[in-house]
Order: structure tokens, then C-alpha cells, then sequence
């Protein structure tokens, strides 16, 4: 964390507000834990990105990557266009 701008980074407001969250066009995949302590803003989120694939990973709370690497892994793949592999 010293070596980056991690720290400074999450204290400061940037221009991505909840007002502008429904201006984001870009096709989201939002990956929440069942029992992670941000639902409202999973919720919030899926309801007002427009292009948002919205998924709960069953059990999980806030470290998916080392609660269910496998699902996540699945969960992007699907999400990801199929690129052939050269």
C-alpha cells in the first residue's frame, strides 16, 4: 500500500457520483456476496446501470476471489465476449 496511490485514491471523490451512475453505458457485471455489507449498493447499482448483469454469489460476503474463485471465474467467462484464441 505505501508503494501506490491506493490509500489517497479511496478518500477521494472522484467524478462517478450516484447521480451520473445512469450515464455509465458500458456493459457492467456486478458481482456481489450474499451476505456482503454493501447490498443497498448492489441493489442500487443494478437498478440504475443500464447495461448491468447483476449476480449474487451465494454465501460469499466481500473477498470473492478467495470465497469462490471458481464461481467468479464462471461468472466472467460468461460475461466476457468469446475471443478465439490464435
Amino acid at each position: 500500500m505505501n508503494t501506490t496511490t491506493a490509500a489517497k485514491d479511496y478518500v477521494a471523490v472522484g467524478d462517478m457520483t450516484l447521480e451520473r451512475v445512469c450515464q455509465v453505458k458500458t456493459p457492467t457485471l456486478l458481482i456481489y456476496g450474499e451476505h456482503s455489507a454493501f447490498l443497498e449498493t448492489y441493489e442500487y447499482l443494478r437498478k440504475n446501470l443500464s447495461d448491468c448483469e447483476a449476480t449474487i454469489m451465494p454465501g460469499g460476503e466481500h473477498f470473492g476471489p478467495l470465497e469462490d474463485p471458481e464461481f467468479l471465474l464462471q461468472r466472467i467467462r460468461s460475461f466476457l465476449p468469446e475471443k478465439e484464441v490464435v
